[in-house]
Protein backbone atom coordinates (compact mmCIF):
# COMPACT_ATOMS: atom_id res chain seq x y z
CA UNK A 1 0.00 0.00 0.00
CA UNK A 2 1.55 3.46 -1.08
CA UNK A 3 1.85 5.72 1.88
CA UNK A 4 -0.25 9.10 1.31
CA UNK A 5 1.71 12.24 0.16
CA UNK A 6 1.90 15.72 0.95
CA UNK A 7 3.95 18.68 -0.67
CA UNK A 8 6.31 20.44 1.94
CA UNK A 9 5.72 24.01 2.01
CA UNK A 10 9.03 25.01 2.48
CA UNK A 11 11.27 22.83 0.40
CA UNK A 12 8.18 22.04 -1.97
CA UNK A 13 9.08 18.04 -2.30
CA UNK A 14 6.55 15.61 -1.72
CA UNK A 15 6.52 13.48 1.94
CA UNK A 16 4.70 11.01 3.66
CA UNK A 17 1.54 12.45 5.08
CA UNK A 18 2.01 11.38 8.85
CA UNK A 19 5.30 12.47 8.98
CA UNK A 20 5.62 15.78 11.68
CA UNK A 21 9.06 17.03 9.61
CA UNK A 22 9.21 16.95 6.26
CA UNK A 23 12.26 13.59 5.27
CA UNK A 24 14.02 16.48 3.01
CA UNK A 25 14.42 19.47 4.84
CA UNK A 26 13.56 18.62 8.23
CA UNK A 27 11.09 21.91 8.89
CA UNK A 28 7.95 21.04 10.80
CA UNK A 29 5.15 20.41 9.35
CA UNK A 30 2.32 19.61 12.01
CA UNK A 31 1.14 22.65 14.56
CA UNK A 32 2.35 20.53 17.52
CA UNK A 33 6.25 20.66 16.09
CA UNK A 34 5.74 24.26 15.22
CA UNK A 35 5.42 25.26 17.84
CA UNK A 36 7.31 23.15 20.04
CA UNK A 37 10.33 24.59 17.75
CA UNK A 38 9.30 28.20 18.02
CA UNK A 39 9.54 27.80 22.13
CA UNK A 40 13.04 26.32 22.12
CA UNK A 41 14.36 28.95 19.52
CA UNK A 42 12.66 31.57 22.18
CA UNK A 43 14.22 29.67 24.97
CA UNK A 44 17.44 29.63 23.50
CA UNK A 45 17.09 33.69 22.71
CA UNK A 46 15.92 34.22 26.47
CA UNK A 47 18.88 32.45 28.14
CA UNK A 48 21.47 34.19 25.59
CA UNK A 49 20.07 37.49 26.70
CA UNK A 50 20.07 36.78 30.45
CA UNK A 51 23.65 35.49 30.04
CA UNK A 52 24.45 38.75 28.68
CA UNK A 53 22.91 40.57 31.14
CA UNK A 54 24.59 38.45 34.12
CA UNK A 55 28.14 39.50 32.30
CA UNK A 56 27.11 43.06 31.86
CA UNK A 57 25.95 43.23 36.19
CA UNK A 58 29.66 41.15 37.12
CA UNK A 59 31.48 43.65 34.96
CA UNK A 60 29.71 47.18 36.83
CA UNK A 61 30.32 45.19 39.86
CA UNK A 62 33.92 44.75 39.30
CA UNK A 63 34.22 48.32 37.80
CA UNK A 64 32.96 49.90 40.98
CA UNK A 65 34.83 47.77 43.63
CA UNK A 66 38.41 48.76 41.17
CA UNK A 67 36.92 52.82 42.24
CA UNK A 68 36.19 52.02 45.90
CA UNK A 69 39.42 53.15 47.12
CA UNK A 70 39.38 56.24 45.16
CA UNK A 71 35.65 56.97 46.50
CA UNK A 72 36.17 56.06 49.62
CA UNK A 73 39.67 58.09 51.06
CA UNK A 74 40.52 60.23 47.44
CA UNK A 75 43.60 60.12 46.23
CA UNK A 76 45.52 61.84 48.65
CA UNK A 77 47.11 58.86 50.39
CA UNK A 78 48.70 57.99 47.24
CA UNK A 79 50.04 61.49 46.55
CA UNK A 80 51.39 61.33 50.10
CA UNK A 81 53.26 58.41 49.92
CA UNK A 82 54.87 59.45 46.82
CA UNK A 83 56.00 62.33 48.26
CA UNK A 84 57.58 60.40 51.70
CA UNK A 85 59.68 58.39 49.35
CA UNK A 86 61.04 61.13 47.16
CA UNK A 87 62.10 63.03 50.43
CA UNK A 88 64.05 59.95 52.01
CA UNK A 89 65.82 59.50 48.62
CA UNK A 90 66.59 63.38 48.96
CA UNK A 91 67.97 63.18 52.40
CA UNK A 92 70.08 60.00 51.76
CA UNK A 93 71.90 61.19 49.07
CA UNK A 94 72.50 64.68 51.20
CA UNK A 95 74.11 62.80 53.47
CA UNK A 96 76.38 60.73 50.92
CA UNK A 97 77.47 64.37 49.49
CA UNK A 98 78.47 66.10 53.14
CA UNK A 99 80.87 62.81 54.02
CA UNK A 100 82.99 62.92 51.17
CA UNK A 101 82.92 67.27 51.70
CA UNK A 102 83.28 68.64 54.69
CA UNK A 103 82.96 71.78 53.46
CA UNK A 104 80.26 71.18 51.58
CA UNK A 105 78.63 69.44 54.71
CA UNK A 106 79.25 72.65 56.33
CA UNK A 107 77.67 74.72 54.13
CA UNK A 108 74.98 72.65 54.01
CA UNK A 109 74.36 72.60 57.81
CA UNK A 110 74.40 76.64 57.77
CA UNK A 111 71.41 77.55 58.21
CA UNK A 112 69.85 79.03 55.15
CA UNK A 113 68.46 82.87 55.19
CA UNK A 114 65.16 82.89 53.48
CA UNK A 115 65.08 86.14 51.89
CA UNK A 116 61.41 87.56 51.78
CA UNK A 117 61.04 89.33 48.67
CA UNK A 118 60.38 92.74 48.80
CA UNK A 119 56.44 93.57 48.02
CA UNK A 120 55.68 96.61 46.24
CA UNK A 121 53.26 98.52 47.06
CA UNK A 122 51.02 99.74 44.11
CA UNK A 123 49.19 102.98 44.32
CA UNK A 124 46.28 102.81 45.47
CA UNK A 125 43.02 103.86 42.91
CA UNK A 126 40.64 106.70 44.37
CA UNK A 127 36.91 104.73 43.70
CA UNK A 128 35.61 108.12 41.68
CA UNK A 129 31.97 108.92 43.69
CA UNK A 130 29.50 107.25 42.26
CA UNK A 131 26.46 109.66 40.87
CA UNK A 132 23.29 109.14 42.06
CA UNK A 133 20.60 109.86 40.08
CA UNK A 134 18.16 112.54 41.60
CA UNK A 135 15.04 112.20 39.93
CA UNK A 136 13.83 115.71 38.87
CA UNK A 137 10.77 117.06 40.45
CA UNK A 138 7.89 116.21 37.91
CA UNK A 139 5.39 119.30 37.19
CA UNK A 140 2.07 118.42 37.45
CA UNK A 141 0.60 116.95 34.04
CA UNK A 142 -1.07 119.91 32.15
CA UNK A 143 -4.43 119.59 31.46
CA UNK A 144 -5.40 119.65 27.84
CA UNK A 145 -8.07 121.61 27.65
CA UNK A 146 -10.84 120.01 25.73
CA UNK A 147 -11.68 120.71 22.45
CA UNK A 148 -14.70 123.52 22.06
CA UNK A 149 -17.09 122.53 19.81
CA UNK A 150 -16.98 124.82 16.37
CA UNK A 151 -20.66 127.26 17.03
CA UNK A 152 -22.87 126.45 14.62
CA UNK A 153 -24.54 129.60 13.07
CA UNK A 154 -28.18 129.91 13.81
CA UNK A 155 -29.75 129.44 10.68
CA UNK A 156 -31.59 132.23 9.37
CA UNK A 157 -35.20 132.07 9.03
CA UNK A 158 -36.64 131.65 5.88
CA UNK A 159 -39.16 134.36 5.08
CA UNK A 160 -42.88 133.53 5.11
CA UNK A 161 -44.22 132.19 1.16
CA UNK A 162 -46.32 134.60 -0.40
CA UNK A 163 -50.28 134.08 -0.39
CA UNK A 164 -49.60 131.98 3.07
CA UNK A 165 -52.77 132.71 5.38
CA UNK A 166 -51.78 132.30 9.26
CA UNK A 167 -53.81 132.19 12.39
CA UNK A 168 -53.84 133.24 15.63
CA UNK A 169 -50.34 133.30 16.82
CA UNK A 170 -48.45 132.50 13.97
CA UNK A 171 -45.80 134.37 12.77
CA UNK A 172 -45.16 136.45 9.43
CA UNK A 173 -41.19 136.66 8.84
CA UNK A 174 -40.12 138.47 5.43
CA UNK A 175 -36.81 140.62 4.85
CA UNK A 176 -35.49 140.21 8.93
CA UNK A 177 -38.54 141.62 10.06
CA UNK A 178 -41.56 139.29 11.76
CA UNK A 179 -45.10 140.43 12.46
CA UNK A 180 -47.46 138.08 14.95
CA UNK A 181 -51.29 138.75 15.87
CA UNK A 182 -50.69 137.68 19.71
CA UNK A 183 -54.41 138.27 20.91
CA UNK A 184 -57.49 138.10 19.11
CA UNK A 185 -60.88 138.63 20.97
CA UNK A 186 -64.77 139.80 20.12
CA UNK A 187 -66.40 141.87 21.99
CA UNK A 188 -69.37 143.98 21.83
CA UNK A 189 -69.16 147.20 23.22
CA UNK A 190 -69.10 151.43 21.68
CA UNK A 191 -66.93 153.60 22.56
CA UNK A 192 -67.43 157.53 21.74
CA UNK A 193 -65.32 158.70 18.51
CA UNK A 194 -64.11 161.86 17.41
CA UNK A 195 -66.98 164.74 17.12
CA UNK A 196 -69.30 163.01 19.07
CA UNK A 197 -69.52 160.17 16.67
CA UNK A 198 -70.15 156.53 18.85
CA UNK A 199 -67.86 153.95 17.76
CA UNK A 200 -69.44 150.10 17.77
CA UNK A 201 -65.94 147.82 18.60
CA UNK A 202 -66.62 144.33 17.73
CA UNK A 203 -63.34 142.76 17.86
CA UNK A 204 -60.54 144.10 19.24
CA UNK A 205 -56.46 142.11 18.23
CA UNK A 206 -53.47 142.99 18.77
CA UNK A 207 -49.83 142.67 16.39
CA UNK A 208 -46.02 143.03 17.34
CA UNK A 209 -43.60 143.56 14.78
CA UNK A 210 -40.03 142.64 15.85
CA UNK A 211 -36.64 143.99 14.25
CA UNK A 212 -34.59 140.87 13.84
CA UNK A 213 -31.83 142.44 11.56
CA UNK A 214 -29.02 143.98 12.78
CA UNK A 215 -29.51 147.57 11.22
CA UNK A 216 -32.10 150.35 12.18
CA UNK A 217 -34.97 150.18 10.59
CA UNK A 218 -38.34 152.57 10.38
CA UNK A 219 -41.81 151.58 10.24
CA UNK A 220 -44.80 153.72 9.04
CA UNK A 221 -48.24 152.37 10.01
CA UNK A 222 -51.25 154.33 8.36
CA UNK A 223 -54.95 153.42 7.39
CA UNK A 224 -53.56 152.55 3.88
CA UNK A 225 -51.22 150.15 4.93
CA UNK A 226 -53.39 147.34 6.34
CA UNK A 227 -56.97 146.34 5.73
CA UNK A 228 -59.81 143.83 6.86
CA UNK A 229 -62.07 142.03 4.54
CA UNK A 230 -65.07 139.74 5.62
CA UNK A 231 -66.26 136.80 4.08
CA UNK A 232 -67.95 138.27 0.49
CA UNK A 233 -64.25 140.41 0.41
CA UNK A 234 -66.41 143.83 1.69
CA UNK A 235 -63.92 146.37 3.45
CA UNK A 236 -64.15 146.95 6.99
CA UNK A 237 -63.26 150.11 9.20
CA UNK A 238 -60.68 149.41 11.71
CA UNK A 239 -59.25 151.49 14.24
CA UNK A 240 -55.30 151.19 14.85
CA UNK A 241 -52.66 152.90 17.62
CA UNK A 242 -50.08 151.93 19.79
CA UNK A 243 -51.29 149.34 22.99
CA UNK A 244 -49.60 150.75 25.36
CA UNK A 245 -52.04 154.59 24.52
CA UNK A 246 -55.09 155.11 27.00
CA UNK A 247 -58.25 154.58 26.20
CA UNK A 248 -61.74 154.07 26.74
CA UNK A 249 -63.86 150.96 28.47
CA UNK A 250 -62.65 148.10 26.48
CA UNK A 251 -58.57 148.17 27.10
CA UNK A 252 -57.23 151.80 25.84
CA UNK A 253 -58.81 153.36 23.31
CA UNK A 254 -57.59 156.60 21.94
CA UNK A 255 -59.62 158.15 18.84
CA UNK A 256 -57.30 159.87 16.86
CA UNK A 257 -54.53 157.90 17.02
CA UNK A 258 -54.82 156.63 13.27
CA UNK A 259 -51.10 156.59 12.49
CA UNK A 260 -48.27 154.45 14.26
CA UNK A 261 -45.07 156.21 13.03
CA UNK A 262 -41.96 154.25 14.27
CA UNK A 263 -39.08 155.83 13.31
CA UNK A 264 -35.64 154.07 14.56
CA UNK A 265 -36.61 150.47 15.57
CA UNK A 266 -33.01 148.84 16.37
CA UNK A 267 -32.28 145.17 16.19
CA UNK A 268 -34.32 143.44 18.75
CA UNK A 269 -36.68 145.76 19.34
CA UNK A 270 -40.22 145.82 18.41
CA UNK A 271 -43.28 147.51 18.60
CA UNK A 272 -46.98 146.43 19.87
CA UNK A 273 -49.81 148.02 17.74
CA UNK A 274 -53.52 147.53 18.83
CA UNK A 275 -56.63 147.53 16.62
CA UNK A 276 -60.46 147.79 16.71
CA UNK A 277 -62.80 146.76 14.22
CA UNK A 278 -65.61 149.05 14.09
CA UNK A 279 -67.97 147.78 11.41
CA UNK A 280 -69.34 144.62 11.95
CA UNK A 281 -69.04 141.49 9.05
CA UNK A 282 -71.54 140.42 6.87
CA UNK A 283 -70.95 137.64 5.55
CA UNK A 284 -69.18 134.45 6.54
CA UNK A 285 -67.51 132.74 9.47
CA UNK A 286 -63.70 134.36 9.03
CA UNK A 287 -62.42 137.42 8.01
CA UNK A 288 -58.82 138.47 6.61
CA UNK A 289 -56.10 140.98 8.00
CA UNK A 290 -53.63 142.45 5.76
CA UNK A 291 -50.81 144.43 6.28
CA UNK A 292 -50.02 145.42 2.79
CA UNK A 293 -46.85 147.33 4.14
CA UNK A 294 -44.97 147.96 7.58
CA UNK A 295 -41.01 148.17 6.02
CA UNK A 296 -39.74 145.11 4.55
CA UNK A 297 -43.27 143.16 5.44
CA UNK A 298 -45.73 142.94 2.74
CA UNK A 299 -48.80 141.39 1.90
CA UNK A 300 -49.06 139.64 5.56
CA UNK A 301 -52.22 137.93 5.87
CA UNK A 302 -54.06 136.48 8.65
CA UNK A 303 -57.80 134.60 8.86
CA UNK A 304 -59.61 135.49 11.97
CA UNK A 305 -62.48 133.58 13.43
CA UNK A 306 -66.27 135.42 13.54
CA UNK A 307 -68.57 133.73 16.87
CA UNK A 308 -71.62 133.02 15.43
Amino acid sequence: MVPAMKRCPYCKKDTQADLERCEHCGKPLTLRVKVEQFAEEKFNVDVRLLYCCIGMVMGGLITLIALFPFASFGIGPFVTQGYLRSSISEVQSSQRVAQVSPTVQAVAIQPTVTVEPSVTVLPTRTPEPIAIFTPSPTSPPTSTPPPTDTPVPTPIPTDTSPLTQLQTGQTWRQGGMTARIYTYDQVVDSCEGSAGATWNIWAVWRIVIKNETDSVSNIELAPNNFEARDGSGRPLKLYMMRDEAPGCSYNPYHPGSANVDVKGLGPGEEVRIRIYGIQDPLAGASFRFIISSAGPIENAVWELPLKQ
